[in-house]
């Protein structure tokens, strides 16, 4: 798919290291949504240079892989997200573009091995029946850890997502931890009296 790992976390910290400048004087759901745009910001930095293409059909920042056969879009989950047995839904309701990608996902297994030539006004104009659309799902737990997934769409109940053809787990991200500690450097230690007045 073009995608690794280190490059999903990578966005998650991005976005945890935004949503962390938050504070409650700050407008409800601010913090969420400015997560939920430094993650489609940092993909897009990081899949930009490897020739995937970013659209914004309706509004909805995507992310087309240079082949041209799937696309990622970025989401918050719910809790079910990034555990094995989950069951994972989009936390907030998803439109007509979601729904239209969704629609296509069903009956796309045709188009896998056919290269299809389009204008650029029909790319930007839709992505129905062009590529598979998946979704990089996020979700941060009780303890501030992070959780993803990169899931395959296949049906909506609403505007949510309840059946999946793959999930693909991506390792927890635990904010505090910057590292595995192999290669960190300790700060030096001070000693130093301290006088009584």
């Amino acid at each position: 798919m073009g995608l690794n790992v280190e490059s999903i976390h990578d966005a998650l910290r991005f976005g945890e290291a935004e949503s962390a400048t938050y504070t409650d004087d700050d407008a409800p759901g601010s913090s969420e949504s400015a997560r939920w745009s430094r993650h489609v910001r940092r993909m897009t930095e990081i899949l930009k240079p490897e020739g995937w293409k970013r659209l914004n059909p309706m509004n909805q920042p995507t992310l087309v892989h240079p082949n041209n056969k799937h696309c990622l879009v970025v989401t918050s989950g719910t809790a079910g997200t990034g555990i094995l047995n989950g069951k994972p839904t989009n936390r907030n309701p998803k439109g007509t573009s979601i729904r239209q990608a969704v629609k296509d996902n069903r009956s796309i297994g045709g188009y896998h091995d056919v290269n299809v030539l389009i204008s650029a006004e029909t790319l930007n104009a839709s992505l129905a029946g062009l590529r598979e659309t998946w979704l990089l799902m996020t979700y941060v737990d009780v303890h501030g850890s992070l959780l993803s997934e990169v899931s395959l769409p296949e049906e909506m109940a609403n505007e949510h997502v309840t059946v999946w053809t793959h999930r693909i787990i991506i390792p927890i991200v635990d904010p505090f931890d910057r590292g595995s500690g192999r290669n960190r450097e300790e700060p030096p230690g001070y000693d130093f009296p301290v006088a009584r007045r």
